[in-house]
């Protein structure tokens, strides 16, 4: 099968969510025998070599506006873009599905249903009109438009992918979809990439002259206001709490544009963009990242989620014991591997009727 993926970011290095989703879409998909079209901004970054993967850099993407649609200026440099884009026509001929990365990237895949008659499928990676409704109650922005816009690419699109049962629900409710052209193709981990290592972990807190103090990890792009809301939470409501309990403890925050008013202190690490996050997720006693019991601890009140931060410090076979069963349910739903194989049968499925 023959792919083509129109992403207007660009994917190297996979250093941010949506990054690394489309980066292991794109080498899983490749891995399993299609051939896949990777089209990206031009940029200066080294794309890293994948079997059958063949990336595109494409000036034309490098017009998409990210921030969406908001004013005649962007919809004008959306239609040039589109121009430019059809003028590649022939390296969309042998594809039997263009997948369109986010709201912005929908036209272009839809193009390329009506002249050339191919599936098209938008990956929702967030619900756009729903972040800019909530973004509407702190700054005025027309998320109307962007909701009148996501119902027709929802639409129209051959097939749509959600990231949870929350959102598939959602998106059939808000664009009247059925259920059976939205399917869950969850974010996922690379198993084989992240695993324990004592060598790394020692390195890192090494650096940062760690040693034996608990440390706890919040990792995540910092430039995307719903990883900043949470940050300022953790800061203001949960973190102190968590000093009370383990005055000891250490905060970390790893990823890359932190904003400026984050600064380092003596009890507190901003390290920015790294190399490679595993080592970091090693170097931690605790990783804030997702929120009782067997393999995942959730909880809705500050106070309880700190006394379970304090409690997995101090109990570190509770620690262990939740960590080993969350390593579990990553190999047997969340590889990326097999959320792909799941992928590629929903293609197979729009294809064949």
């Amino acid at each position: 099968m023959e792919i083509g993926i129109i992403s207007y970011y660009d994917v190297f290095p996979p250093n941010f969510g949506g990054a690394v989703r489309t980066f292991q879409i794109a080498k899983n998909l490749g891995a399993l025998g299609c051939r896949v079209h990777l089209f990206t901004p031009a940029a200066e970054s080294k794309p890293i070599e994948l079997k059958n993967v063949e990336v595109h850099r494409s000036k034309e993407l490098n017009d998409v506006p990210p921030a969406g649609l908001k004013d005649v200026a962007t919809v004008l440099k959306l239609f040039r873009s589109l121009i430019k884009t059809m003028k590649r026509m022939d390296c969309f001929a042998n594809m039997e599905i263009v997948q369109s990365e986010g709201l912005v990237c929908a036209p272009y895949s839809l193009m390329f249903k009506k002249l050339l008659a191919k599936r098209a499928v938008l990956d929702e990676h967030a619900i756009s009109s729903v972040l800019q409704y909530r973004l509407s109650k702190m700054s005025k922005n027309n998320w109307k438009r962007t909701f009148l816009l996501e119902t027709l690419a929802c639409r129209n699109a051959d097939h749509v992918l959600s990231v949870s049962p929350f959102e598939k629900k959602t998106i059939e409710t808000l664009f009247s979809i059925k259920p059976s052209k939205v399917t869950v193709i969850p974010n996922g981990v690379d198993i084989n990439h992240f695993f324990s290592n004592e060598e790394g972990k020692e390195k890192v807190r090494t650096k940062y002259g760690l040693h034996d103090v608990p440390v706890i990890l919040f990792l995540a792009k910092l430039n995307y206001f719903p990883n900043v809301d949470a940050l300022q939470i953790i800061l203001s409501e949960i973190y102190p709490r968590v000093k009370e309990l383990v005055p000891e403890a250490v905060f970390m925050v790893v990823g890359t544009h932190p904003p400026s008013w984050l600064k380092s202190k003596d009890d507190f690490i901003v390290t920015g963009e790294v190399d490679d996050v595993a080592p970091y997720v090693n170097a931690a006693d605790v990783c804030i990242d997702i929120k009782t019991g067997e393999n995942i601890v959730v909880e809705d009140s500050w106070e309880r989620f700190a006394e379970w931060i304090a409690r997995l410090i101090r109990d570190q076979d509770l620690a262990l014991r939740i960590g080993k069963n969350a390593r579990t349910l990553a190999q047997e739903q969340f590889d990326w591997n097999g959320i792909v194989r799941q992928l590629l049968a929903v293609y197979r499925n729009i294809t064949t009727n």
